[in-house]
């Protein structure tokens, strides 16, 4: 055992009194510090993440918040404010959100100094951060902090709404490990019952801002080219959480195209702008196309990188793990209630309540459903972009091949020669333009066209030569032994063009 100083308090004789909480090592081992060593840990990432990006970029120009301040008039700001923050639906959510934290953070001080004076055992001065009480209010004060920071447009740290979601979900888990898990459990009660009614108002407050209105606030639309946004985004890009899990916001397209007998291509939601083909070709350039200065490797290491930046392994390798750890789950329910139901006539209880096998049966197969049609939407999601960056790509590599010119005292006859695969380049007229792989699109297109406009040239020189000539103008004959001009077949040409539309073809 450790004696601790928590108190210190007049003995009436006009000494002092020092007070001592014998506490052991369950002290320090309490599950109610967690949220306030989160709370420490996302503090200084905050601060950090903050010092690094002022040395870094230095002080930007907060152009949302100039915007705001040039409105006249305090409505058209306020208005222009909830603008920015993506409509009054979002506004209200996060409205509501501060209002649940204020109210948390006050029964939680109140509640603080209630248990550190009666653990205190005075009323005299209590050395508080040694409460669990007060640790629990000091995380939610951060978390509230976090919270009025969202509100701001000049000074937005590093992921305010996911560390306060963080810290609350937190706080909510061990309450539910406390005191909603023992009801699940014969013979044990709440270890924080002694705070009554209070405590449920807590959990209920807790489950209200840390759960349901992260999960129903819609997402504000972020264009992926702030100077060339959308004036309509896609339903998909603002959708809440329990909309995108639920694909609720396809709701109204699938509504109108019961009700007519044909869907027109305008009444259809517009294409998101992250899965326009220009954005995805650009995006991916830099990865798999050697013009726009990516490595020569293998176009699957190229096309590995490019989607890692979306997010999708990652993602896609969560969702098989869970979805299939979520196949015990009904297994487990099922076994669990046969043996309650086999083994009760004999005295032979589970300490669990049947409710929790019943439960696992209902919310097994739902959220294994969940995750695997969440899968089968980021695959499909990952094949779509996938097909637009090969077509793109295969025709941007069609489109820099050029024709040989070849003179000769007949004509100037050009057969199609591809680029060469080993050394990256493309021959016209004769002439080799060499692309290697530090070497940009733009410098590579104008090199071929500067070349293919010298053919040009040369071949109207070459035609303006051949009309001058004696023989060109009727002035000598033709020889006797001399056939009729024989011209090379386009067959090749031909070939290639069918081999490049094959290839797309059966890429796509």
């Amino acid at each position: 055992m450790t004696s601790i100083f928590v108190n210190q308090a007049g003995d009436g004789g006009g000494g002092t009194q020092l007070q001592f909480y014998e506490a052991g090592d369950a002290f320090w081992k309490d599950p109610r510090y967690i949220p306030l060593l989160l709370s420490g840990i996302f503090s200084f990432s905050q601060l950090t993440h903050a010092v690094c990006s002022r040395f870094k970029y230095g002080r930007r120009p907060n152009e949302a918040a100039a915007s705001t301040e040039e409105r006249r008039g305090f409505l058209a700001r306020w208005r222009w404010h909830i603008h920015l923050h993506g409509g009054y639906v979002i506004y209200a959510y996060m409205v509501a959100r501060l209002v649940g934290s204020v109210a948390l953070l006050y029964i939680f001080f109140t509640t603080a100094i209630a248990d550190c004076e009666k653990a205190a055992g005075n009323n005299g001065w209590t050395f508080f951060p040694l409460c669990v009480q007060t640790a629990l209010t000091i995380a939610h004060a951060y978390a509230t902090l976090l919270a009025v920071t969202t509100f701001s447009l000049n000074f937005r740290p590093l992921a305010p709404a996911r560390f306060h979601v963080t810290i609350l979900c937190s706080i909510l888990a061990i309450y539910a490990y406390r005191d909603i898990w023992p009801l699940a459990n014969y013979g044990s009660v709440p270890k924080d019952q002694a705070e009554g009614n209070i405590l449920w108002v807590k959990i209920a407050l807790l489950v209200v801002t840390g759960v349901i209105i992260p999960l129903f606030i819609p997402h504000p639309y972020v264009p992926v080219d702030p100077k060339n946004p959308s004036p309509v985004p896609n339903p998909e890009q603002t959708a809440s959480w329990i909309s995108a899990l639920t694909y609720t916001y396809a709701d109204p397209i699938i509504i109108l195209a019961n009700k007519v007998a044909h869907l027109r291509h305008d009444q259809l939601p517009p294409l998101s702008d992250y899965d326009f083909a220009q954005y995805l070709s650009e995006s991916a350039a830099k990865y798999v196309d050697p013009f726009a200065g990516a490595k020569r490797r293998h176009l699957f290491f190229g096309l590995l990188s490019f989607f890692r930046e979306f997010e999708a392994n990652f993602s896609k390798t969560f969702h098989i793990v869970f979805h299939g750890l979520m196949s015990f789950v009904a297994p487990i329910g099922i076994n669990k209630t046969l043996n309650y139901l086999e083994n009760r006539q004999f005295g032979t209880d589970s300490s669990v309540k049947p409710w929790v096998w019943v439960l696992f049966m209902f919310v097994g197969p739902v959220a294994q459903s969940g995750f695997e049609h969440w899968n089968l939407y980021i695959q499909t999601q990952a094949r779509v972009r996938l097909q637009a960056v090969l077509t793109q790509l295969f025709f941007e590599h069609s489109l820099r091949i050029r024709m040989k010119a070849e003179t000769s005292n007949d004509g100037v006859e050009s057969t199609p020669t591809p680029s060469e695969a080993g050394d990256n380049r493309s021959v016209v007229g004769g002439e080799s333009i060499a692309s290697g792989p530090n070497q940009s699109r733009e410098d590579a297109e104008s090199q071929i066209t500067q070349a293919s406009t010298a053919v040009g040239t040369t071949e109207a020189s070459a035609s303006t030569v051949q009309d001058n000539t004696p023989e060109s103008s009727g002035q000598a004959k033709p020889q006797a032994d001399e056939g009729p001009p024989v011209k090379k077949s386009s067959g090749d040409a031909e070939n290639l063009i069918g081999k490049i539309n094959n290839l797309v073809s059966t890429s796509a």
